[in-house]
């Protein structure tokens, strides 16, 4: 019996390990492949859906609300 406890134990150490890895590595693909690219084409076109950009002709920023 501890025998059958240490041995699963240690598989599941084991593949919590690779999960860990395997999120990092599909996490990483999907920002570099997806999100990157996506952000470099709305720069270039100009979208600013932050709207960080500052204008001077504007009055306030204020954004009254309710």
């Amino acid at each position: 019996m501890e025998k059958d406890f240490k041995e699963a134990n240690f598989l599941f150490n084991i593949l919590l390990f690779i999960c860990r890895i395997i999120s990092v590595v599909i996490l990483g693909v999907f920002f570099y492949l997806i999100l990157t690219p996506v952000g470099l084409v709305m720069r270039c076109c100009g979208k600013d859906p932050l709207g960080k950009k500052w204008d001077k002709t504007r009055g306030s920023y204020w954004i009254r609300r309710g």
